[in-house]
């Protein structure tokens, strides 16, 4: 994913190019950034979007967890065979 440069300043018209950086904060700031392989967890509190996963993802203690959302997301529902991994027990959610 290429990334968009802020517009350029202008000494002519100061006023357009205000209204060009407002513009393209809407645009960068609106979007959550993707999680690339390389990413690591360095410091608690980066949100990015796992697009391999097809979910949000949180840093804490040096990893990358999953977020859990009311919506597009489906748990197993049945005891999974990994150990930390989060199921639907019923409408209990619980830890294997």
């Amino acid at each position: 994913m290429s990334k968009e440069l802020p517009p350029p300043y202008s000494r002519e018209t100061p006023h357009l190019w205000a209204e060009d950086l407002n513009d393209y904060l809407a645009r960068v700031r609106a979007l959550i950034s993707q999680k690339q392989a390389s990413d690591v967890a360095a410091e608690n509190g980066i949100l990015l979007y796992d697009a391999a996963n097809g979910y949000l993802v949180v840093s804490v203690g040096n990893e990358f967890v999953q977020v859990l959302m009311a919506k597009g997301n489906s748990l197993p529902t049945s005891l999974p065979s990994g150990s930390g991994v989060i199921w639907n027990d019923g409408g209990t959610l619980k830890v294997s």
